[in-house]
């Protein structure tokens, strides 16, 4: 590079390689290069590379097992370090360095991979051995006139007698020291002559004579077939014919690539089957290739191509294409030749073809329909029923069944469906109806789609292939949301009205409220709804020296008004900001409305919701809220949170000092400190002894007469103290401070915290239940990581039931922080599990099917499989997840794992017991002495014949418990199986 300046003119420069995508150009001034141009003996194509040739080149990277070499075109080579001489592998980097020219020759070409193999070793010259005498005589020939290996000329027609029967072939003597083959292809004289298509051999026996004609040699060591002519020292191997329609004059007779033409048909043979297409033969000397999607137009046959072609299989052919200097010959089945090749001019809406699965993701799956062509199958269109779109349960490979939904040819998109309605029958059920254009809207019509994008303006919600409706940000909720963008998020499925339609403009808008999309819907109140009395739930939304603010919930616009320090407890209370958080949630009774100055009063005094329980009305709380409650002005814009979204099922009750301590247990002066222990809620010690009788029903009941009278103050007797400890001990725990009395005794005791949560939500005090889990965890100690754990689940419970998306996320998180990941994953499982969550739990077994420290445990495989049976009914899904699992887990765990899922298929009623069976006959027919695996398979056939109470059942666990006794067993072993098969033949015999 120091040579070269700017301005300067280089003149022979060679173009290596041309990249239009980025618009440049990649010269070269090798001379090793510009001399192979220039003689035409660069290489930029794959196929003008032969065996031997030697090609210029540069290193393009140096790896410890050997070095690429790159050529014109981006062509690039590999040169193992067996192929490089002695003296540059004991250098660094063999003596090379990127970018260096270097001459190669070409070792081997792989044309199904299109791969190529270099060296630099020199071309070791055969020592040519002398050729011996070839015998010519036969001994024993077949046919009785042959006397000399010269007799089996090209069209000699001669007999032999078959030695053994292949797939592909038919190994056969001619005489006792002359071979000799038949291919399959030169067997069968027409189409009709095969009567089994998958195994046309199989009609042939061992020993049986052929009338035959000799069409060639066979070179055994390189398969390859050669003209009669090329005899060498060794007895050759005839190729040979059983065809009587055919003539063999001359070697132009034997069938040759140049010689088959496009659109012809022929019977081919499938002689090997890769992962892109089956290889077959039409004649020992011509092999083409069938594309996996043009093997049949049948997709059920496409399922399982080494099944239902298998090799040595018989298909009807047309010529595809021939390239007789490439050697490449493409065909297709005559099945799937009648119809028109798959072009985006051929396609047709509602067309159904085959595909194969080439790409999946989490929105999409693409599928490609044949060389050329490719379509994408939306959300929309993976089912009749939008829950049950998942695109993971497609894999890459797949051969799938689809419909032309839609064809964009200015820019060449295909849009497909794998509705079962349009791929199987329109009969089906369909719970979303498909929707491939706008006129098929209608105003009013209530649909379900797929959130395709969040905007600033709104979301974008796809309905089907090329139909996208606009939902506004006020047509999202019925209620004001603050964070609008964090309610909906891609790929979620949402129900919506649809209030706009404009085929002209291509426009579609759409209503996501539940008012416009739930019949039932209750309507949001209003300020005018609110009547004196009435009971509402709500938020605290600022709490002040003079009382708290509270936002009421399902209000809109929203209300909100005061609650005075003195409508807050029956008692006088001091400081409101040690009772009262900002978002707390508390359920108050409207005591004043002023509609002039559109001011509300509540209360929040346990005496009144001693009148709800009772449904009665005090005078005197009416005449008392009259004098003190004064409104106030509602929240102005200052003060505003801009909407708050509730639930209204979790709501704070505060209990007045009255209703939490009996007239016993409690003087005049204790009063104002019990007040405030209740009213607050736990110290930080989390011990009051006045909160025993708060949650007491039966105290509570007792003492509502003296609840609802005005209060007054009177000196109490002391009274006697009983000892309640027996009481405790009989019925457990009744209330706070039975809890906290416990708790001091057992602080690491998880039940008992966990007891405590439910005694809080039993009160649906949420918040609370969640603060006691908290706490439990900064109190158990440090080395009970056992009993920590238990509360992270209770947490779990606790969020999944009464909490959102993200408090689950967020608890969840923490959990994995502190706790074993891999364990706390299969807990939130069992969660969403056991609350019918079925989505989320696959969800969850995902992401452990994907995480690479989870993968090697068997237990995630054999759990997942276990809910894809039971809870999910996909059995196809679960069997494929042991493939996976086999390649994950330890391979000492093959055999248990194996087993596991086959037991899998006894236990589940979608399951196969046929299936299991076959899996435990291969593997004890592999591991005979394995008695877990015959013991596991005895249970389960015994477990299905008691449920099934058939007589094969029966019959099939008498004949293992045989099978056993007939291997050899030592006398501890026999003593077990026989003692097993007395209580069965007592129990079902």
């Amino acid at each position: 590079m120091k040579q070269i300046r700017v301005g300067q003119k280089l003149n022979e420069l060679v173009v290596v390689e041309k990249l239009n995508r980025r618009h440049l150009v990649i010269l070269s001034n090798k001379p090793s290069l510009v001399k192979a141009a220039s003689s035409k003996t660069l290489v930029s194509q794959f196929k003008s590379l032969s065996q031997g040739q030697e090609v210029a080149g540069f290193v393009r990277n140096i790896t410890p097992d050997g070095v690429f070499v790159e050529f014109a075109a981006g062509l690039v080579g590999f040169m193992p370090k067996t192929q490089i001489t002695q003296e540059k592998l004991a250098l660094p980097a063999f003596g090379l360095r990127k970018d260096q020219s270097i001459t190669t020759r070409v070792l081997s070409v792989n044309q199904e991979s299109k791969r190529f193999v270099l060296t630099i070793r020199p071309e070791e010259k055969k020592e040519e051995k002398p050729q011996t005498a070839v015998p010519t005589t036969v001994t024993n020939p077949v046919d009785g006139v042959s006397t000399s290996l010269t007799d089996f000329t090209l069209g000699k027609e001669t007999q032999a007698r078959i030695v053994s029967i292949k797939d592909t072939q038919l190994n056969v003597l001619l005489a006792d020291n002359i071979q000799g083959r038949i291919d399959v292809s030169e067997v069968f004289n027409s189409w009709e002559d095969i009567k089994d298509r998958k195994k046309p051999l199989q009609k042939f026996k061992a020993k049986q004579v052929l009338p035959v004609k000799v069409l060639g040699i066979h070179d055994a060591r390189n398969h390859r077939f050669l003209p009669i002519t090329h005899r060498h020292s060794r007895v050759p191997v005839l190729e040979l014919t059983a065809k009587t329609n055919t003539s063999l004059k001359s070697e132009s007779d034997v069938l040759t690539l140049d010689q088959v033409k496009v659109d012809s048909t022929w019977i081919a043979y499938v002689n090997n089957i890769g992962d892109k297409c089956l290889w077959a033969n039409l004649s020992p000397n011509v092999r083409g290739r069938i594309d996996l999607l043009d093997v049949s137009d049948d997709v059920s046959l496409l399922q399982d191509i080494p099944k239902n072609f298998p090799i040595g299989s018989a298909i009807r052919v047309k010529v595809k294409s021939v390239n007789a200097a490439a050697n490449r010959l493409d065909l297709v089945a005559a099945s799937a030749a009648s119809s028109a090749p798959v072009t985006l001019k051929t396609l047709t809406e509602g067309q159904i073809l085959a595909g194969k699965v080439t790409k999946v993701s989490e929105r999409n799956v693409i599928v490609q329909l044949s060389d050329s062509v490719s379509g994408i199958v939306t959300l929309t269109e993976l089912s009749d029923d939008f829950t049950e779109a998942n695109p993971t349960t497609h894999s890459r490979g797949d051969i799938v069944r689809v419909c032309v939904s839609a064809v964009d040819a200015p820019n060449k998109r295909v849009y497909l469906s794998m509705r079962p309605s349009k791929v199987l029958s329109s009969a089906l059920p369909v719970e979303d109806r498909q929707i491939t254009s706008i006129p098929q809207l209608v105003v009013n019509d209530v649909v379900r789609g797929f959130v395709k994008a969040v905007t600033e303006k709104g979301v974008i919600v796809n309905l089907g292939p090329r139909i996208d409706a606009f939902v506004r940000i006020s047509d999202l909720s019925d209620s004001f949301v603050k964070e609008w963008k964090s309610a909906v998020e891609i790929d979620q499925l949402v129900k919506g009205k649809i209030l706009q339609v404009d085929a002209n403009l291509n426009h579609v808008q759409m209503s996501l409220k539940q008012s416009h999309v739930d019949k039932d819907y209750v309507p949001a109140n209003s300020f005018a709804d609110l009547k004196v009395g009435q009971f509402v739930t709500g938020k605290v939304r600022k709490v002040e020296d003079f009382g708290v603010f509270i936002d009421v919930d399902n209000t809109i616009p929203r209300v909100s008004g005061l609650c005075h320090k003195s409508q807050i407890a029956d008692s006088a209370v001091e400081d409101v900001k040690k009772l009262y958080d900002a978002g707390d949630l508390v359920k108050a009774k409207v005591l004043h409305i002023d509609t002039e100055k559109r001011r509300i009063s509540f209360g929040l005094k346990a005496s009144y919701f001693k009148d709800l329980e009772s449904d009665e009305e005090m005078e005197d709380d009416d005449e008392e809220d009259e004098s003190e409650g004064e409104g106030v002005p509602l929240a102005d814009d200052s003060e505003s949170d801009d909407g708050v979204d509730i639930d209204m099922s979790n709501v704070q009750d505060m209990e007045s000092e009255e209703e939490a301590a009996s007239d016993e247990e409690m003087s005049e002066d204790e009063a104002p400190t019990s007040r405030k222990s209740i009213l607050g809620g736990l110290t930080t010690s989390g011990f009051d002894w006045n909160g025993a009788a708060a949650l007491d029903n039966d105290g509570a009941i007792s003492d509502a007469e003296e609840a609802s009278a005005p209060l007054k103050k009177r000196k109490r007797k002391a009274a006697i103290q009983v000892d309640q400890t027996g009481d405790l001990d009989a019925n457990g725990p009744q209330s706070v401070a039975d809890f906290e009395r416990m708790l001091l005794t057992s602080p690491s005791d998880s039940s008992l915290w966990i007891q405590y949560m439910a005694f809080q939500l039993g009160l649906s005090e949420v918040q609370k239940a969640r603060d006691i889990g908290q706490r439990a965890l900064r109190t158990i100690h440090l080395r009970e990581q056992d009993e920590k754990q238990n509360i992270w689940v209770a947490l779990l419970n606790l969020e999944v039931a009464y909490g959102d998306a993200d408090s689950v996320e967020s608890t969840f998180k923490e959990s994995c922080k502190v706790q074993d990941s891999f364990t706390m994953h299969e807990k939130l499982a069992a969660i969403y599990t056991s609350s019918g969550d079925f989505r989320a739990a696959e969800k969850i077994f995902d992401q452990m099917a994907s995480t690479k420290s989870f993968r090697p445990n068997p237990n995630l495989w054999l759990n997942y499989a276990t809910f894809l049976f039971e809870k999910r009914n996909a059995a196809s899904q679960a069997r494929a997840l042991l493939p996976r699992a086999l390649q994950s887990v330890a391979s000492h765990d093959h055999r248990n794992l194996t087993a596991k899922f086959a037991a899998l298929e006894f236990r589940t009623s979608t399951g196969e017991p046929e299936r299991a069976r076959t899996i435990f006959e291969s593997m004890l027919t592999q591991w005979t002495k394995w008695t877990q695996g015959w013991d596991m398979w005895c249970d389960l056939e015994r477990s299905l014949s008691k449920t099934s109470g058939k007589k094969e059942d029966v019959e099939r666990v008498r004949g293992l418990f045989e099978r056993m006794a007939n291997g050899k067993m030592k006398k501890r072993r026999a003593r077990f199986v026989f003692k097993r098969w007395l209580e069965f033949e007592e129990e079902q015999g």
